[in-house]
């Protein structure tokens, strides 16, 4: 609990100080490892090198706000309600609830040792959280190590009933909003997800990295909410909340327990309608997004595919880097995120899915009254949109790029196909063919040939054309070769596509990452939400399933002549250049 209270959530004293307040943190938590006898307590934070004094005084303020006085009876319920919240969420997939069992057995000897333990967190009062901040929380008593850009040292310094789930349901107010709707009392949470189209499709370079910056802003406070009242309300009653975003959309999740699905909406009302998008807010997260833009031109297989991607799509669509450039964020004001947002903001553009421990009847009667007189503030759909894209795919050509790593990485990418089509799905299964140790990547330049650190794919169907890149991490002198064995890979791969037993173990491997994922009732809201808005129908997963078990080697081989062409490959080749 003590951790909790520290740095678990975003309204944790650590997060709310030094991310939110004073932006010294890119990340930060606090942790315990408890193996039975003697264990840990941790705090982790990411920060900039310069900021890295700074951050340790201020942990060491917190921690000292701790042991000097009391916490308040409602931040250590809040805090209590998180822990029972997140003890219980591993029992929303079968290897959370194995996991529970073992180590249970092991530690206690005891099959509910877990139910146990959360009747002692009940009970913890702010006294104990006292106690314990003084016994274990002392200057005397810590380590602290740092990972810096200059020098590496050591620093030592002073639930509910089960149930049945149903099927989803599509429920459809009548401003177009779409809402899906799936009843499951397995578990007594309820999960909210809310997706607007958006993405690089509605970027342009001059605002490239808007729709990142603007999910990240929508938790930054509302004309009635501070952002840490907002995190506050939430994680109060043992829910979290967050937003995410990517080339297609960006949106808003939440989980709390059936009772407080309300209040959920209710927040969701607020972030939708009434955020204020603070100028100091966003200047603070456009630092932080310049940050990422930075860590990722350091990391060479990332940057190396935005060079790839650029190349092939040109300063549009999927050749614009989802975080934005260090141009384009500085020309983004809050008056422009505001235009943004209202071009997004329209019910016809969303898409929400409410999956858990709830009512169909209950949840449309609540929807109503909080969303039924939304009203578009502009036409725009995301179908509308991909009707006026013209993507033209810059094909053939070859990038060197130097760095200054002593290590080369490269990459063979190729036009791709779109959510639409059924090619995608042959297409997936020789991306994982090429992805794993046992794929033909793999075992040839790296096993065989002994050339390659690590090998792999990724296949991108866009709502336009995507691709599909090929990758390889390599020692400088080495670079060369990798290309010519990928192209002789790709070649064959053309001609012949997967031999049975290849096929037979990524289509039983991908079918059994998708039965997996879906274990999750929130994984599933947010994948049906995505799948209704992009036009691909509440249902689709299922649906997906059936298409990957009917595919044959001919279906492969069918696709491989039809997008595997070497001739048509953009390379790119990052390695230092020669002493």
């Amino acid at each position: 609990v003590l951790a909790l209270l520290l740095g678990m959530g975003r309204s944790s004293r650590l997060f709310v100080e030094l991310h939110q307040k004073k932006a010294l943190v890119l990340a930060i938590d606090a942790w315990t490892f408890n193996p039975g006898a003697e264990g840990l307590f941790g705090i982790s934070a990411v920060t900039r090198a310069e900021n890295f004094k700074r951050t340790l005084e201020e942990i060491h303020a917190q921690i000292q706000g701790l042991k000097s006085r009391p916490v308040t009876y409602e931040e250590l319920q809040k805090a209590i309600k998180q822990c029972i919240a997140a003890r219980l969420a591993s029992r929303k997939t079968v290897e959370g609830q194995a996991a529970e069992l073992g180590s249970s057995w092991i530690l206690a000897k005891d099959l509910t040792f877990l139910d146990t333990y959360l009747e002692k967190i009940k009970a913890v009062t702010p006294e104990q959280i006292y106690e314990v901040a003084q016994r274990y929380l002392r200057l005397t008593n810590q380590t602290t190590c740092a990972l810096t850009p200059e020098v590496s040292r050591v620093v030592s310094v002073g639930t509910a009933p089960r149930g049945e789930a149903s099927r989803p349901q599509l429920f459809k107010p009548a401003n177009e909003l779409r809402v899906i709707i799936k009843e499951d009392r397995q578990l007594p949470f309820v999960n909210l997800v809310a997706v607007f189209g958006g993405g690089t499709l509605f970027e342009t370079p001059a605002n490239a990295g808007i729709t990142r910056l603007l999910s990240k802003m929508l938790l930054r406070g509302t004309k009635s909410r501070s952002a840490e009242q907002i995190v506050a309300t939430i994680e109060g009653v043992g829910g979290h909340i967050n937003t995410f975003s990517g080339n297609h959309s960006l949106g808003i999740t939440m989980e709390v327990f059936g009772d407080d699905f309300e209040l959920a909406l209710e927040i969701l009302h607020d972030l939708i309608f009434n955020s204020v998008f603070p100028a100091e807010a966003l200047e603070q997260e456009k630092a932080l997004q310049l940050d990422q833009i930075a860590a990722e031109r350091d990391d060479l297989l990332t940057h190396g595919l935005n060079v790839a991607k650029e190349r092939l799509f040109g300063s549009k669509a999927y050749g614009l880097n989802i975080l934005g450039s260090e141009e384009s964020l500085k020309k983004i004001t809050v008056e422009s995120l505001k235009e943004f947002w209202m071009r997004l903001c329209a019910p016809r553009n969303c898409v929400f899915a409410v999956y858990g421990n709830c009512d169909f009847d209950r949840v449309t009667r609540a929807i109503e009254r909080y969303f039924g007189a939304w009203c578009a503030t502009s036409e725009m759909s995301i179908h509308e949109l991909i009707s006026q894209l013209q993507v033209d795919f810059n094909t053939g050509s070859k990038v060197v790029e130097p760095h200054d790593k002593n290590q080369a990485v490269v990459i063979v990418i190729l036009p791709g196909t779109t959510v639409f089509s059924v090619d995608k799905y042959p297409i997936e299964l020789i991306q994982e063919s090429c992805s794993d140790i046992g794929s033909r990547l793999f075992m040839r330049i790296r096993e065989s040939l002994g050339l390659a650190y690590y090998t792999g794919a990724i296949n991108f169907p866009g709502l336009v054309p995507g691709y599909l890149a090929f990758y390889a991490g390599t020692a400088p002198n080495h670079a060369e070769t990798i290309v010519k064995e990928i192209l002789s890979d790709l070649a064959e791969l053309r001609q012949t596509g997967l031999q049975q037993e290849e096929l037979d173990r990524v289509k039983a491997k991908v079918l059994g990452q998708r039965k997996l994922s879906r274990q999750d009732l929130g994984n599933q809201a947010r994948a049906a939400a995505l799948d209704e808005l992009l036009g691909l129908g509440y249902l689709n997963q299922e649906a997906e399933d059936k298409h990957f078990e009917a595919i044959t080697r001919q279906d492969v081989v069918s696709v491989t002549q039809r997008y595997i062409d070497p001739e048509k490959a953009v390379i790119v080749v990052l390695k230092p250049e020669p002493s």
